[in-house]
């Protein structure tokens, strides 16, 4: 697995350009590399993606050096699983109402000791597997839909 390229320019203080899809266009994430974006990123809550669209995107994306990042359907853990173990590498969950419900989200992300994401796909086997630690590939970002609990 690539480095995080968003978390890259975040440490070398810039802003990441991400460009945002809707559905599989592999011709738009080459474009997209070829004019200088860092990142990819899918929006799966009102996107139409298979799981097959997402490990080509991945793919053709670190092919170019672009990490790739998910709005996911919902902060359910198989949910979230079915997208990290494709390769993603940011997960933005949506209609995040508690405290709870954040830790949930950054939790189910993060591989033991940091949180209790399960083991599982090529892409996850083949990358932070071995090395114990996700909180350097992965970022979890909470999408606030509004206050209703601590």
């Amino acid at each position: 697995m690539i480095e995080n390229t968003i978390l890259k320019a975040n440490r070398e203080g810039r802003k990441a350009l991400v460009f945002s899809m809707t559905y599989k266009d592999l011709w738009a994430v080459e474009a997209a590399a070829q004019v200088g974006f860092d990142a990819i990123s899918l929006d799966g809550e009102h996107g139409a993606f298979s799981s097959s669209d997402v490990d080509d995107i991945v793919r053709v994306a670190n092919g170019y050096g672009m990490s790739v990042m998910a709005r996911v359907p919902n902060i359910q853990p198989n949910s979230l699983n079915l997208w990290l173990d494709r390769g993603i590498q940011g997960v933005v969950g949506p209609h995040i109402e508690t405290r709870e419900e954040a830790q949930q989200l950054a939790d189910a992300c993060l591989f033991p000791p940091d949180g209790w994401r399960s083991w599982g796909g090529v892409a996850a086997r083949s990358s932070t597997m071995h090395t114990g630690s996700t909180r350097s590939t992965v970022a979890s970002l909470a999408l606030l839909s509004g206050p209703t609990g601590t």
